[in-house]
């Protein structure tokens, strides 16, 4: 368990007020007026009646970040080509401008069909040599006119230059003043990077013969009603791949590989030696070798005759030869790696103390976070059941009469007493604890399934996981007897378990080879199109199975093995993984699915989780269909008494015939004493929550034709639609950043105002026009390597060094918790640490070795997990007249903590059921079936909500 700590340290940065301003000279580039018109009248021309003509700067950026690294781009789409598009130290030589100007318009003419003589009038127009192109700049770099609302409104082009700056910054003292905490120098270089900025430790670390660097993530980012911008940093691991054992590091079909490339020499002729590590990716060419590719404009840099990239099948072969040079990205899916992802808080906060030396005195550090009094946890339903209490051993009387003998026994026995009857009364109350608990999940079990008997159907790979499956039942109920009937011929157990006030019965199957990798004529399904063959396939062969056996049940239980089953060295594509196709084939045999894997594939002999996945795996489709326990709150009077909650989520579907995924609205409802929680998709009624689990493994992409302004208004359609349907209702609306940005412009923070809701493209309303008795909170947390909110650490005063005059310790902290000069109406949440999955001391280092209290030398220890609890930020946005804002964060903190996960949801319960349903409609191939760009970022990882089960599966 955590300790108690006051306040907590973030990192964040923001301007210094003693300091006048902070500004930087560049180079930028403006494309001229003329050249835009002329490139989008010769495409029109060529598209004729078909789509609108759009200049595709897309792939001129991602050459841009190839070959000259050292220039960043600030423009995304022809709108923002008004303005600066390109900024740099010192401008690109004409020569070089024009080599790329040129092949940019073969790209785009080959795109387009354009003809030859086509090619060269355009060219002719733009007369790349005769124009100014290329002008000098001064940037403000803290430009910033806030909002009707209050929060701070920098400068677009902020969002990059300001990033790019700091991190130069810290890049360059690195160079002087290495991060060597424990004598071992690390410095740092800057990374290409398409969003704020990006630096890793630079040659890489080593653990055990796998590489590994320090990434530190520089984003731009506001705060909800705070008119100064702040700077949130972001400390993590990046690993690479090693050299396989033989071949070559594979790379699935369609697929590509992220490769960080230090530069020794210029990648294009006439330009300098990059200062930053070029991002690029490998890729299988169409006969199979292994090519360099740069996103889109792949052809466009064989057109400009890149020099000194290695050779990419020597650098596949042994990427360990190559490590000072060039760095393959390892990623999460790609199997097991000796290096864990997470950093302790207190290597977190010798790096970001390190960190903000460089960025004085224009930047200070963001005030610490002040802990909110009486923002306790709620209270559970299901007590916490004391277990493993120790047995006192009494001691031995002496052998003689000597008094002093005597004394020392007689001590030592009345000790042992008192320690006995302390555990007598600890043994009365876990048994007390659990049959509370025992009594509460039948109650709930019985309501909450409107039926005196609960039907499960499993499906088994192995023996082991049913014994397990029935065990937890039993454990979870209190059941001493349990009856099974055997059918030899269907090869089915049925296991009846009489918990008094509710039975339950469960049906054990074999499962029927549906656990079989998904192939297409025995081969790895090749892109999006055989992807969904496949899955067509399997998920009729699993509702004709399941249909065949008959089986009356909601629930539906079902092993499979572990990822590496179906991305290892058998089929090494996760595109052949069944589970979404299962639970499509269930959903239309009327089941909900929830996933267990039996022993994991890199668990050691000696370590047994079988039994805490199956009790999690347990609970966790008691939850899918419906048996919840809701948190209850300590805030009092303050909150209605029948006050609903509703929670927005947007599900993410991929469209036909292109990679740029579409989401639908979905809403969750939760409602005092209801026995099932609701929840709605557009133009269809309020429904049972696994009844929606159901219908959403079967929503269909969206036409090609869908674009993003139409999601738009179909979402804010839809939050008006249900805002107005309740809104006789006392409600709290509750609403995830990260998730509603997709397509809810309105509930982000250039938009916010106080008391008024943004929905649609446009609209936004004051919020007692829409339900006059509803209250808005929205959540936000770091979204990874977006670094919405800071990371945190609790700085224990009781390590004060005299002699360096600092805290050398931090550690962890639960509890509500704000800034005393921002907004009354934002506040931030954090959990607990997970002891399962966290067991280490909070001084572990990973980059660099450390001394002992003893004063002996601790080496690093790279291969620990340490995943830590994310930094929410609940901000009140829409409140009644007379609320007060801290009673209604303290109800959302509480929220987060329920009677069978105490440490901490991810989000609110509502806002997590709601997120449920996206994890439970997403493939775990969507991303894998499309022509990815590059490999995902490693990321640190956030503690998940539940244990080792966030998906329901």
């Amino acid at each position: 368990m955590a300790m108690g700590y006051d306040e907590l340290h973030v990192s964040a940065f923001e301007p210094n007020p003693s300091e006048s301003d902070y500004t930087e000279c560049w180079q930028v580039f403006t494309l001229p007026g003329e050249w835009k018109a002329a490139i989008l009248e010769a495409l029109a021309r060529a598209r004729r009646k078909q789509d609108r003509a759009y200049l595709p700067i897309r792939a001129f950026n991602r050459v841009i970040s190839a070959v000259v690294p050292d220039v960043l781009h600030v423009a995304s789409n022809a709108d923002d080509l008004d303005k600066p598009w390109l900024y740099a130290r010192n401008a690109l030589p004409e020569n070089v401008m024009t080599r790329l100007v040129a092949a940019w318009m073969r790209y785009f003419g080959a795109s387009y069909d354009l003809k030859p003589v086509e090619l060269r009038d355009l060219f002719g127009v733009l007369d790349v040599g005769g124009s100014a192109v290329w002008e000098p700049a001064v940037v403000d770099l803290w430009e910033n006119n806030p909002t009707a609302g209050g929060t701070a409104g920098p400068h677009q082009r902020l969002f990059w230059l300001l990033p790019d700056t700091l991190a130069r910054t810290i890049a360059s003292a690195s160079a002087e003043h290495p991060y060597d905490p424990g004598g071992q120098a690390i410095t740092f270089r800057q990374v290409v990077t398409d969003e704020g900025a990006e630096l890793v430790s630079w040659p890489p670390s080593k653990h055990g013969g796998f590489h590994f660097s320090a990434v530190i993530w520089i984003r731009l980012h506001t705060e909800p009603f705070s008119p100064v911008p702040r700077v949130n940093l972001r400390v993590g691991l990046k690993r690479w791949k090693r050299s396989p054992s033989k071949g070559r590091i594979h790379i699935p079909d369609r697929k590509s590989i992220g490769v960080y490339l230090k530069p020794h020499s210029p990648w294009i002729e006439d330009t300098p030696v990059p200062e930053r590590l070029s991002r690029v990716s490998l890729r299988r060419g169409r006969d199979g070798e292994i090519v360099w590719s740069y996103g889109e404009p792949a052809g466009m840099l064989a057109e400009l005759g890149t020099t000194g990239m290695p050779d990419p099948a020597k650098l596949c072969a042994d990427p360990d030869s190559w490590i000072k040079t060039a760095g393959v990205v390892h990623h999460t899916t790609h199997g097991r790696h000796g290096v864990q992802l997470g950093i302790s808080p207190t290597e977190t906060m010798d790096i970001m103390e390190w960190v903000a030396s460089f960025l004085e005195p224009k930047y200070r550090r963001v005030e610490p976070l002040r802990l909110v009094p009486g923002a306790l946890k709620p209270r559970f339903q299901v007590p916490k059941v004391l277990k493993n209490v120790t047995e006192v051993v009494p001691p031995t009387p002496p052998e003689t009469d000597d008094p002093a003998e005597r004394e020392i026994y007689r001590m030592a026995l009345e000790a042992a007493e008192k320690k006995q009857a302390v555990n007598l009364k600890n043994k009365q109350k876990a048994a007390a604890d659990a049959e509370t608990a025992v009594n509460a999940w039948r109650e709930l079990l019985s309501h909450a399934t409107d039926c005196d008997e609960v039907a499960v159907h499993l499906l088994y790979r192995t023996p082991e996981v049913r014994e397990r499956i029935v065990e937890a039942a039993r454990s979870c109920l209190d059941v001493s007897e349990v009856h099974i009937e055997e059918d030899a011929a269907l090869g089915r157990q049925v296991i009846y378990l009489d918990a008094e006030t509710v039975a339950v019965r469960i049906t054990a199957d074999r499962l029927g080879g549906l656990d079989e990798p998904m192939l297409i004529d025995g081969h790895t399904p090749y892109g999006r199109k055989q992807y969904e063959q496949a899955k067509a396939e399997r998920a009729e062969r699993t509702r004709a199975y399941l249909t065949e056996l008959a089986v009356d049940a909601e629930l539906l239980v079902v092993e499979l093995p572990d990822k590496d089953f179906y991305a290892g060295e058998r089929n090494r594509s996760i595109t052949t993984d069944p589970k979404q196709a299962i639970r499509v084939g269930a959903g239309r045999a009327g089941y909900v699915v929830q996933c267990i894997t039996g022993k994991p594939s890199g668990e050691k002999e000696d370590v047994d989780s079988l039994p805490d996945r199956a009790r999690a795996a347990w609970e966790d489709g008691l939850r899918a269909v419906g048996v919840r326990f809701i948190p209850e709150h300590t805030v009092g009077d303050a909150i209605p008494k029948d006050l609903e909650q509703l929670a927005f989520w947007l599900v993410k579907r991929n469209r036909t015939g292109r990679t740029r995924p579409a989401f639908t609205p979905v809403a969750v409802l939760i409602r005092p004493g209801e026995r099932r929680i609701m929840a709605k998709l557009p133009d269809g009624p309020w429904r049972p929550y696994p009844d929606i689990l159901r219908e959403v493994t079967e929503l269909k992409p969206l036409p090609a034709g869908t674009n993003t302004w139409e999601q738009k208004k179909t979402v804010g359609r839809f939050v008006e639609d249900v805002l107005l349907e309740l809104r006789t209702r006392q409600l709290l609306v509750l609403v995830s950043a990260n998730n509603a940005r997709q397509r809810w412009d309105g509930i982000l923070n250039p938009r916010l105002l106080a008391d008024q809701i943004g929905y649609g493209i446009s609209v936004s309303k004051t919020l007692a026009k829409l339900n006059p008795r509803a209250r808005v909170v929205r959540l936000r947390n770091s979204g990874s390597d977006r670094v919405e909110t800071p990371q945190w650490w609790a700085p224990d005063p009781k390590t004060f060094d005299e002699r360096t005059k600092r805290i050398t310790e931090a550690g962890y902290s639960s509890g509500l918790w704000r800034h005393e000069s921002s907004s009354d109406r934002v506040f931030y949440s954090t959990a607990e640490k997970n002891d399962r999955l966290n067991s280490h001391k909070r001084t572990l280092r990973k980059l660099t070795e450390s001394v002992s209290a003893a004063g002996k030398p601790v080496r690093a220890q790279a291969g620990k997990t340490m995943p830590r609890p994310e930094l929410v930020e609940i901000a009140v946005l829409g409140m009644v007249a007379g609320d007060n804002p801290r009673d209604w964060a303290v109800f959302t903190h509480q929220q987060r903590f329920v009677s069978e996960y105490r440490i901490g949801l991810a989000w609110p319960l509502a806002l997590k059921l709601a997120a449920d349903i996206g994890d439970y409609a997403q493939s775990g191939a969507d991303e894998e079936a499309e022509d990815a760009e590059t490999a995902p970022a490693e990321e640190e990882p956030e503690q998940p909500g539940l244990f080792g089960l966030e998906d329901l599966g």
